[in-house]
């Protein structure tokens, strides 16, 4: 590539590179610093998809100006994750709502309690907690 080209794209890669680690440090913070689960999830997926996906762009940039072919393997990366995260956030919300997991005084609002019997559960474990949540309700 001619030199002004690749040097903004080097540029692009350090902004996008040093974006990225200070909204992963913003997510560590907010696990630190806030009060219940339900506040804490929003942190670490939060930033690890916005996170990762300026990361894997400053990468992609970087593969692109040395004249590789590693940029697909990062975007493919970036793509997981942004599939992932969001999804596994869910799945342990959703787990903590049946679980009926507490939230602080301050917190705004109530979690929604979905019945046990929505969670896709097989087994003994579907028993177990059918009649664990009978026995609250008595």
């Amino acid at each position: 590539m001619t030199e002004p080209v690749s040097s903004l794209l080097q540029w692009l890669a350090a902004g996008a590179t040093l974006a990225g680690s200070l909204i992963f440090l913003a997510g560590a913070i907010a696990v630190i610093r806030l009060p219940d689960f339900f506040t804490r999830m929003h942190g670490p997926t939060k930033s690890a998809t916005l996170g990762l996906m300026l990361i894997g762009t400053g990468a992609m940039l970087r593969s692109v100006d040395a004249g590789s072919a590693h940029w697909v393997k990062d975007l493919i990366l970036v793509i997981f994750i942004f599939v992932t995260a969001p999804v596994s956030a869910q799945i342990l919300m959703r787990a903590a709502c049946v679980r009926r997991t507490d939230q602080t005084g301050t917190a705004r609002g109530v979690p929604p309690t979905y019945p046990v019997e929505l969670v896709e559960r097989s087994g003994e474990l579907t028993k177990d907690l059918l009649e664990e949540t009978a026995e609250k309700k008595n």
